[in-house]
């Protein structure tokens, strides 16, 4: 398993389980959100179970912060991971007559880093 989670692949789908997890996070805080619109008390009452239930606080809070620590570290660290691979050039090479044969449009989304300010 732990080669797994070393591949590119495998970091990708650990950020992808930790996005579902932020995603679900923003669903369950926007449906408690949205009962203010409908209720007043319903709203008080899950804001209120939500500020002072000791599973929400002591567990799910520190899930969180892991949870979107965990998201952004491994944006980073994919980010890095993909820049300069060994075989970009030769896939640049072999999807260009692609593209051009299909006539769909190739976006440039690369980053552009200079060392130096000389070098810009």
């Amino acid at each position: 398993m732990s080669g797994f989670l070393s591949s590119s692949i495998g970091k990708k789908f650990a950020m992808a389980l930790s996005a579902l997890f932020l995603m679900i996070f923003l669903l369950q805080h926007f449906a408690i959100n949205i009962l203010s619109v409908f209720s007043e008390s319903a709203f008080n009452k899950a804001s209120h179970f939500m500020g002072t239930f000791w599973a929400v606080q002591y567990l799910l809070q520190p899930v969180l912060i892991f949870g979107v620590i965990f998201h952004f570290v491994m944006g980073f660290v994919l980010e890095i991971q993909n820049t300069y691979r060994e075989d970009e050039l030769e896939f640049i090479k072999n999807i260009l007559p692609k593209s051009i044969k299909t006539g769909i449009p190739i976006v440039a989304t690369n980053d552009v880093l200079f060392s130096t300010q000389n070098d810009y």
